[in-house]
């Protein structure tokens, strides 16, 4: 095994693999070294290159900084999390198996159900036979072990480590490990043009350009923008004022905030997650925001761009470019 820590010792190896291939040209001999694909993040991580007989398959280092032997072909995958089932899909593989949280196609109700992805059952996981899992850092982080002892190849992303586009940063970069990043690139290509016209939309015919998003609940809790929920303002052009420091920001989609701060940035809309998806509830929950004395001295408030999001506007039941579209219509909206 060799390790390659920087970028001299990169060039050392490659020439000093380079020299006797060149002596010995036209007498291959059937070897070659397993191509290695880096996490994008903004830490360095170390590289382990192994030399063995060439069978299709890669080492890719994951977010845990395991190295995983990533199969050629891929039959039976299984996701542990919504979004990345999502993210299967969209690359063109079919998932044997789905966890409770994913409800946006119809084929993957007849799957065999795996639990809720905070809390999955590692022994229907080996039941359905897969031959790989792709796991959720904050979800499945603490499962690693466990999910090992199953035996075959397991990779963990963290959405923090992929890019700043959650909502579809997880399909493009399973794409890119799984040697299918053409068909994620071009489902990149046809969300971002609709999330760009959806934003000069909002331009045009909006002044808001500052906003929130609140989870619906006794407490204010806000999605931080690292989050598929709270990259929907980002992606519509809108800044999320829910700073990216947070406590808890690494590990929850909805982050404790306050209203003191809420008052300070006074954004220019505030969209509210639903609890349920009864709607004449949502809406008594709505008009006690707008009648709050806590909440009505709010920009927002005054403007009428308060408003409850649509429950099926979440990553685990809706795609991509349906949430995109369901917060533009309620953001343009005149009720």
């Amino acid at each position: 095994m060799v390790k390659i820590k920087n970028k001299q010792q990169w060039v050392i190896l490659i020439i000093a693999l380079m020299i006797p291939g060149l002596l010995l040209a036209g007498c291959g001999n059937g070897e070659g070294t397993e191509e290695v694909v880096e996490p994008e993040s903004a830490e360095e991580q170390e590289v382990v290159v192994e030399e063995e007989e060439s069978n299709g398959d890669h080492v890719v280092i994951d977010h845990m900084g395991r190295e995983v032997q990533i199969p050629d072909e891929i039959n039976r995958p299984v996701a542990l999390t919504a979004n990345l089932m999502e993210g299967l899909y969209i690359i063109g593989l079919e998932p044997v198996a789905t966890v409770d949280n994913y409800r946006i196609r119809s084929e993957a109700e007849e799957l065999p159900k795996l639990g809720v992805q905070g809390n999955v059952n590692i022994e229907a996981i080996y039941g359905v036979e897969p031959d790989f899992i792709v796991a959720h850092f904050r979800h499945q982080g603490e499962l690693v072990e466990s999910l090992e002892e199953i035996g075959v190849p397991l990779f963990v992303i963290d959405p923090a480590q992929v890019g700043d586009a959650p909502l579809y940063d997880s399909a493009l970069y399973l794409g890119k490990i799984l040697n299918r990043e053409e068909a994620a690139l071009e489902f990149v290509e046809e969300v971002e043009a609709i999330a760009e016209g959806l934003k000069e939309e909002i331009r045009e015919k909006t002044e808001i350009r500052t906003g929130l998003i609140l989870e619906d609940g006794d407490s204010i809790r806000a999605a931080q923008t690292a989050s598929g929920i709270g990259a929907i303002l980002t992606g519509l052009g809108i800044e999320n004022i829910v700073p990216e420091d947070m406590p808890g920001a690494g590990n929850e989609t909805f982050v404790s905030f306050d209203i003191e701060t809420i008052a300070s940035a006074d954004p220019d809309v505030i969209l509210i997650r639903p609890s349920s998806n009864d709607k004449d509830h949502n809406k008594q929950r709505l008009e006690s925001y707008q009648s709050d004395p806590m909440w009505a001295e709010l920009s927002a408030v005054k403007n009428n761009n308060i408003h409850m999001l649509p429950f099926r506007l979440h990553p685990g039941r809706a795609t991509v470019d349906e949430m995109y579209k369901m917060a533009a219509n309620v953001i343009l909206s005149e009720d």
